[in-house]
This record gives C-alpha cells, structure tokens and sequence, in this order.
C-alpha cells in the first residue's frame, strides 16, 4: 500500500496519536494501514484492535480492504464497527441487568417498529408536531447526566415522554445505545477494565463528531494506561452539534492522554486547486491543504449564480455544466442545507424525467430495514448483472446488522450466497403476480422473512420486522400522495442504480461522500447560517458545514441564489468571487 511521508508518519507511531486529516487526504487508507501494523502487535495474543467509525458504510470499506490486504485470519485479531455496536455488544449486552430498567432484558427499537410509529403519531397530534418532522425523534439524545437534548422542532415535552415510553417498556433506541453504556461503566469500572484488558489499540475516526458521552466512555477505558489510542478527524469539519459533538473534543481528549498533535495530513487528493481555494476561504488551516490529486490542475472555476429558481439553476445551469464536461449524471449531486428545499425539487426532476436518489426521490425513508434490500432485488429482476447482486448481498449485511445489532458474516460465504439467491429468486417469482410495488412488497416481505429465519439469518422473534418494515414503506408513499397503483416494480429498482440518477443530499448527509460535479442551492441568509443560530460557535458551525459541501467535489463547484422570495437574500459567506474572505 503507497503512502505519503505524514501517512507514512502516523502508521509508524507507537503511542498515542492524533491525526487531524483534511478532506480527501486518504484518512481511510492510513487507518487500515495503521490496523495492519498494529496487528503485529497483537498476533499470537489475547488482545485485540478496535476500530470504531461512525457508519456501516465506512465499516464495510474498512474490512472490504483489510480483507484484500490482510492475512488468512488476520480478522481474528481486529473487530471494525459503529460507536453503536461496539457498545451493544461490549457493554450493554452483556451488563444490562445492573440498570433497573432493564434488569429483564431489553429491546432494540427502531422507527419501522409499530410501536415506536404508534407512539410517533400520538405525540404529533398531542403536541401539535407538523408530520414532516418525525424524523426527529430519531435524534433525541441523552446527555451522560441524562438531560434531554431534543430537536427545536420536536420540543422537549414530546422528547420527554418519548424517552419516558422507551424506559418504561424496556427500550433502546440507536442513539441511547451509547447512554445506557456510559451509565453501566460509571457504576461499575470493571466494565471499562475489561475493555483496556481486551484492546491494545482503538482507533476512532472522525473523532472531531464524538460527543461528550462517548468521551467520557474513552476516557474510562484509557484510565487504566492498557490502550493506546489512534484518533482522527478534522476539526473543520465538525457539524453534529445537534448530536452533541464539538471540535474542541478532539483536541482536548488527546491532551488528556498525552498524545502525539503534531502531525497532520493536508494534502487533498480530491479536489482541485481552485476548489480547494474555496475551502481555505471558509476554514483556513494551519498548515494550509494542498490540491495534489489527478484533478488539481481541472480548469472549471467555482461560479455563484443567482436565479429565478433552485429549478432553473439545475435545469438550466448545473445539469447543461455537467453535460458538456462529459460528467455522467451519477456522479452528480445537489446539495442543500434542509432535505425540505429538495423534496420541491424532486418533484419538478420526476415530471421532466431525470433519474435521481436522495430526499423527495424515494416516495419512502430510506432507512426502512427493507427499502435497500427490495430495491437492489428489483433493480436484479430487471438487470441481473453482477454488480447488481453484490449491491444486494451488502443491503442484505446491513440489513441484518441493523435487525440484529451484530455483525453476520456469513452472508459473504458460500451459504450466504446461496440464501442471496433464493431471495432474488422469491422476488422473481413474485413479479409474475405482483407488478405493483407495494403488493410485490408485502409478498416479499414474508417470503424473505420465512427464508432468512429458515437458513439461520434472523432469529424467529424478529419475523416480523421485514413486514413491518413493508408497510412502512406503503404507508411512507401514501403520505408522499404517491400514485400507489401504478408505482411499480421498476421505479422501486431505479434507486439501486445510482450510476444513472442525480444525487440530492443534504450537506449534512454528504459527508464523506464525493462527487464530479457539487452545485450547492439555497444559499440565502437564515438557511447558512440558520435563522436561528444566535452564537459565534453555531455561525462558525454554518461556515465549517458550508465547508463540507464545498469540498465534496473533484472538479465542478456551483453556487445558487434564487430571487422567487424578495426576503431572499445570499448566505453572508457569499461574495463576488464566491465566498467571502472575513
């Protein structure tokens, strides 16, 4: 594996470490570099590399590489997951009877379950919700000290008995995973002492969206001097504020162990030099990022363009820009900063027929357990190429990962292979009497749950999740005023083929993601900063989240301003030459 001399640096450091990692600067390939040093460390013992991201996503690239790289049974002795499964797994499986609540067991819930949908509605007629902000139940959190940390839009009544319901029935939901397990290790510090027993090495990323509660978990682990810690992130690039993260987290963790500060990856492989102007302008670093990749050098100049509508800007201006520059349209994206502004949009890009996926594209949520699975096994029926198929064995991983809260395997064996296809086969079957997508799916739904439970990849107590999740999805579409009888098996296939669809994401959603061609809509004062950020932390939050967007993409950068409202008026981050320097 090549790396660069500060790349090169990092792996080769024994203590602790904190790497501040500028976009595009390869932080993934040093991290799996760094786990196969340090499996050197570890062969032949009773210890362990930990490695903990922030998405399956980033989960499944880290091992889909570590398993290219790596050694026959090397996976014996590092474990890669979520902040939220490694303390399922580590913590609260395992210690759950010490908190009082869950003395009997406990739940994992998640929002296709009926009971958390039941509660959902109850609690935006009683408290007079608008509909469209249910999602933010998802992101009530708990403080270590067990404040409520709700969303404006939710209000703290609501989030108050929201969380009351979960503890009374025995409930968990994702976010308080990590809250139930900094309770158990502050009560018993035993737990924290097995944990520094078990890893030798943890290494964290994007350590710069760690919250207060998973630090204080950290800490707990690093007391007992056993672990050593490899941590990166990028300060400019904290936005989850709402979750309870802040940048100066990563700094003063590090400093509390001692660690290593001094060495920083700058050099961006992604962008080009006239993009990477732009995201000095936001959030200059010290010492400055560097465009270094194959698009350095690409001639197009970021453009603000101020339009009549966030329509006309992509009809007229961003889709012709990315045509005549040869860019296919997967490799597109429209970022905004609120999934509102893109559900307008998605439906004037429907009725002109330009294939896209993000919020408004899909007439359901996304995160339904079901949604990817059904979408790869359709768009499999209507293409049966193999890449299709290997789309569907990960929707098939991340669906069972996100059912069960563990990792399986076996999936990627010849078994699981073999159950992959009789699934595709099931939805083969069933298009010959269910054309529709919603009746496919209520089949489906079933029949998969039937399957999986009778070739041992999901427990019997968890069969009905699947068809939960199914009429979830039919439900989410009613809601949508999406013409339901004549939604069909093929538009549910389109959203496995990103390749062919314009992407649409909130900036908040793009992290991590990167794209040819980024145009950037709805840049007005009261939208970046927010009209309700009052602080010079949340105004530099809005730059740092801009910042984000601005450094999604390779080669094209596009800004727009629309004049439909005359209380309209252009982000104060932008000037005449795009952004503002102040």
């Amino acid at each position: 594996m090549k790396l660069n001399d500060e790349q090169m640096e990092a792996v080769a450091c024994d203590g602790h470490l904190s790497l501040v990692s500028c976009p595009g600067s390869g932080k993934t390939r040093t991290i799996v570099a760094k786990i196969l040093r340090c499996l050197e460390d570890v062969r032949g013992t009773t210890r362990r590399i930990g490695c903990i991201t922030y998405t399956n996503t980033a989960v499944n690239e880290i091992e889909h590489r570590l398993r290219r790289l790596g050694s026959r049974d090397d996976d014996l002795y590092y474990e890669i997951s979520t902040i939220h499964s490694f303390c399922l797994n580590h913590v609260l499986r395992t210690n759950h009877h010490l908190l009082a609540e869950f003395r009997n067991g406990f739940e994992i819930i998640t929002p296709d379950d009926i009971r958390w949908q039941e509660l959902v509605k109850r609690l935006i007629k009683k408290h007079s919700i608008d509909g469209r902000r249910s999602d933010g139940f998802e992101r009530i959190e708990r403080s270590s000290d067990g404040a409520i940390d709700a969303p404006s839009e939710i209000g703290k009544a609501a989030a108050a008995e929201f969380i009351d319901f979960m503890d009374r029935n025995s409930l968990v939901t994702f976010s308080d995973m990590v809250y139930h397990s900094v309770r158990l290790v502050a009560q018993m510090p035993s737990i924290a002492r097995g944990l520094a027993s078990r890893y030798a090495w943890l290494l964290i990323d994007e350590f710069q969206d760690t919250t207060v509660a998973q630090v204080r978990l950290f800490r707990a682990i690093a007391d007992f001097k056993r672990t050593k810690f490899f941590l990166v992130g990028d300060p400019n690039q904290s936005i989850m504020s709402f979750a309870g993260g802040h940048p100066g987290l990563m700094s003063e963790f590090a400093g509390s162990l001692g660690a290593d500060q001094s060495v920083n990856l700058k050099g961006n492989y992604r962008c080009s030099k006239r993009i990477v102007t732009h995201a000095e302008r936001l959030c200059p670093s010290d010492p400055p990022m560097q465009a270094l990749g194959e698009c350095a050098e690409f001639y197009a100049q970021p453009e603000w363009i101020h339009v009549k509508s966030i329509t006309e800007a992509v009809f007229d201006h961003f889709i012709p820009a990315v045509e005549s520059m040869g860019i296919p349209l997967g490799e597109a994206a429209v970022l905004a900063p609120w999934w509102i502004t893109l559900l307008g949009l998605a439906k004037e890009l429907r009725l002109k027929g330009v294939p896209m996926i993000g919020p408004g594209s899909r007439p359901y949520r996304r995160t339904r357990d079901l949604a990817q699975l059904a979408e790869h096994a359709c768009a499999y029926i209507e293409q049966p190429d193999p890449v299709i198929s290997h789309g569907a064995q990960r929707a098939l991983f991340l669906m069972l990962l996100n059912i069960t809260g563990t990792t399986d395997w076996r999936v990627y064996s010849y078994e699981g292979r073999k159950t992959l296809f009789r699934l595709l086969g099931i939805a083969k079957e069933a298009r010959q009497i269910n054309e529709g997508a919603a009746s496919w799916l209520r089949f489906v739904a079933q029949a998969f749950s039937d399957r999986l439970i009778r070739d041992e990849f999901l427990p019997a107590d968890k069969g009905n999740v699947l068809v939960d999740s199914a009429n979830c999805m039919i439900e989410d579409m009613v809601r949508n005023k999406v013409d339901v009888p004549n939604f069909t098996i093929t538009d549910l296939g389109l959203f496995a083929q990103p390749s062919r669809c314009l992407n649409m994401l909130t900036m908040h959603s793009a992290k991590g993601r990167e794209f040819d061609a980024v145009a950037i809509v709805d840049l007005h004062d009261g939208k970046v900063p927010d009209f309700r950020s009052t602080s010079d932390e949340e105004k530099a939050e809005a730059r740092r989240l801009l910042y984000v967007g601005v450094t999604r993409s390779r080669k094209v950068l596009m800004y727009f301003t629309d004049s439909s409202d005359r209380r309209n008026r252009p982000s104060p981050l932008l000037g005449s030459d795009g952004l503002r320097l102040g």
